[in-house]
């Protein structure tokens, strides 16, 4: 089973908390028994099933970023502005896009246990990030690294990021564009 390494759930967890009690029962009651303890007691660099991580950010995105045609994506764009705070937010500044996605690749490993990630450049200003050897990669997780790619990549000083996910088991996709 494919596992997801929890600091992003402990931002989560946070962020709900400060939305205060309301919030986090609304979320924790539609959690399962297992989930639910993710969500609890999860540290940042400990391991949760996949599943229990699309569970949570099921039904967290949409009382995070209730507002947000696509709370998955919202979820990762905050993910990815807290994720990379303080010294990675003026590394990514002198960085170009490409190496940026690059670097995501080679550093996937850190964050899930499954999946082999690689990067294309595919034109001046637009790139492939890859991932085979994920066959169950659940949706609003992907939806998640997209709004997390955006986040990542306009540190750069890119504007007008899109990121556009896909793929299947076999080889999931995330294409990107910039300005």
């Amino acid at each position: 089973m494919a596992r997801y390494k929890g600091a992003p759930i402990v931002i989560v967890r946070s962020r709900l908390r400060d939305l205060g009690s309301s919030a986090e029962e609304r979320v924790r009651q539609n959690l399962s028994p297992a989930a639910r303890q993710t969500l609890d007691t999860l540290l940042a660099t400990a391991w949760a099933p996949l599943d229990q991580i699309e569970e949570v950010y099921v039904h967290a995105a949409p009382v995070l970023h209730p507002n947000a045609a696509d709370p998955a994506f919202a979820l990762g764009v905050e993910l990815g502005h807290e994720m990379l705070s303080g010294v990675y937010r003026f590394v990514a500044r002198v960085v170009s896009v490409p190496f940026l996605i690059e670097q995501t690749a080679a550093l996937w490993s850190r964050y899930q246990d499954t999946g082999v990630a690689s990067a294309e450049q595919t034109g001046p200003r637009s790139a492939v990030l890859r991932v085979r050897e994920h066959p169950t990669f659940p949706p609003t997780v992907r939806r998640t690294v997209s709004g997390w790619l955006v986040s990542a990549i306009e540190r750069t000083g890119a504007q007008n990021v899109r990121v556009i996910d896909g793929g299947s088991p076999m080889c999931w996709e995330w294409t990107i564009t910039w300005r």
